[in-house]
């Protein structure tokens, strides 16, 4: 018994200096070398099947009291052998050995794999550390100030997969404050990429994710920064107002303002429109602030207006919103675009929904979120954002083509279930071999009678014609 209670503490304090990542074996430090093109790949697929968390890899026991007992996910041969927690999610996309190592293996904490960098330098397949957490970096939306990132976010958590997201973030050194997530990271690369991501001459081709300057390997402006998407074409990351500096071997960049800001030097404490005499982007308001980096004022919903001898400005966006509605980023109010926001007046607008399957701009009516992969069957139970528009820790019931009706607000999150009802999930184990009526210690719809195979899941035994009656101590019964 002394020796149980020893292995069991042992593994607690192992669990707890782990961050979201289970002991690990000695893993080794490398696999074969890839592209960080290949790593974003790799990372979207667990996204692309919504691969549930786990801090173990499939079929085997889980020890995060936050999660079933037993990791039942997506089968994948490739995957199955990695934890589907965050350090795993980020082994898996460098092509690290399984189960994969933990946030206290990487960088800051160790660095035979990888290394510490300038947070402002991060680049796509670079990573954002700390004891509790890790996540892919994907790209910068806004240089320095809004990025998109991929994790694995744990179970107690209103999304319990693997998905990516947009954050504002603030930068310092090599530390990066991500608002999404509420944490403090440090920036740092993986050493063993086969191909860096990087301008600066040479080649016939730009590299995937890379930043260059037109004319370097990809077409377009020479005072302007893209990022290249294969081939010599890219997307516009940045119009440089003090020209695009070609920097051989790395990441190309905006060149720096001589004094006081660019293109003819911006008063400090002025507005301007991101690359009227700061740097920026074209469509966002910014704060000169001398020799200083410019900060953003506002991300302007129908594009900035450059003024002669005056503050550059927002445009109107056709009228104000109305307090109290929904609108899409950019209608009426700023914002992204894929994201729902409640109107409050002349204050910042709250966040409802990060809408997977875009935003739906609605004439007349409040916006909501587009249904995503397919339409809902009608009297079928969705979780919000499958099939159907909602929160998703909301159980719905398809109405057709009208509006969703709540069934309940699922108190520990809702489970997509392929094939049948979505569900709301237990917050407790069962008993394996037990009969449960569902949301009773096992995921499914109250009506059911399941079987417990372990965690909170169970195959079903019967539709109860009257209900399922849940009994304390004893098996529940259909009435």
């Amino acid at each position: 018994m002394l020796k149980s209670l020893t292995a069991t503490l042992g593994l607690a304090l192992a669990l707890a200096l782990a961050g979201c990542g289970a002991p690990a074996e000695d893993v080794g430090s490398t696999a074969e070398e890839l592209a960080a093109s290949d790593a974003i790949a790799r990372a979207e697929d667990w996204v692309g099947v919504r691969l549930q968390y786990c801090q173990s890899a499939n079929h085997q026991r889980d020890y995060d009291d936050a999660c079933s007992t037993y990791c039942n996910r997506y089968d994948d041969s490739a995957w199955d052998p990695y934890r589907s927690d965050c350090s795993g999610l980020v082994s898996w996309a460098w092509g690290l050995p399984a189960p994969g190592r933990t946030t206290w293996e990487f960088a800051p904490f160790r660095d035979d794999i990888t290394s510490v960098i300038d947070a402002s330098s991060l680049r796509a397949a670079d990573a954002v550390n700390n004891s509790d957490h890790i996540m892919l970096f994907k790209q910068w939306l806004v240089p320095g100030q809004r990025a998109e990132f991929i994790e694995e976010p744990g179970c107690a958590t209103a999304i319990t997969y693997a998905h990516q997201f947009e954050s504002d973030v603030s930068v310092s050194g090599s530390s990066i404050y991500v608002d999404y997530v509420g944490m403090r990271f440090t920036a740092i690369r993986y050493d063993h990429f086969g191909g860096t991501s990087g301008g600066g001459g040479g080649g016939n081709g730009c590299v995937a994710g890379g930043l260059y300057c037109g004319g370097d390997k990809v077409s377009g402006d020479p005072n302007t920064l893209y990022r290249c998407s294969g081939g010599s074409s890219g997307t516009v990351v940045e119009h440089c107002a003090d020209g695009c500096d070609v920097v051989p071997g790395q990441d190309d960049a905006c060149g720096s303002a001589p004094s006081g800001g660019g293109g003819g030097n911006c008063v400090v404490g002025g507005l301007y429109c991101g690359g009227d005499k700061v740097s920026g982007d074209a469509g966002t308001l910014y704060r000169c602030n001398g020799t200083g980096a410019p900060t953003v004022v506002e991300r302007c919903s129908a594009g900035c207006q450059v003024n002669a001898g005056s503050d550059d400005a927002c445009r109107s966006a056709g009228g104000g919103c109305t307090a109290g509605g929904l609108y899409c980023g950019g209608d009426k109010l700023s914002g992204n675009a894929n994201t729902l926001y409640r109107c409050n007046g002349g204050a910042e607008p709250t966040v409802v929904e990060r809408c997977s399957a875009g935003c739906q701009v609605n004439p007349g009516a409040d916006d909501s979120c587009k249904s995503g992969g397919g339409s809902c069957v009608d009297g079928g139970l969705y979780c919000g954002g499958d099939k159907l528009s909602g929160n998703a820790s909301t159980l719905y019931r398809c109405n057709g083509a009208g509006a969703p009706s709540v069934v309940t607000r699922c108190a520990h999150g809702c489970q997509v279930n392929d094939g049948i009802n979505d569900s709301c999930r237990s917050g407790a184990s069962c008993v394996v071999g037990g009969l449960y009526c569902g949301g009773d210690k096992v995921n499914g719809l109250s009506g059911t009678l399941y079987r417990c195979t372990g965690g909170s899941s169970g195959t079903v035994v019967e539709h109860c014609a009257s209900g399922c009656e849940v009994f304390s101590g004893r098996n529940d019964a259909c009435k």
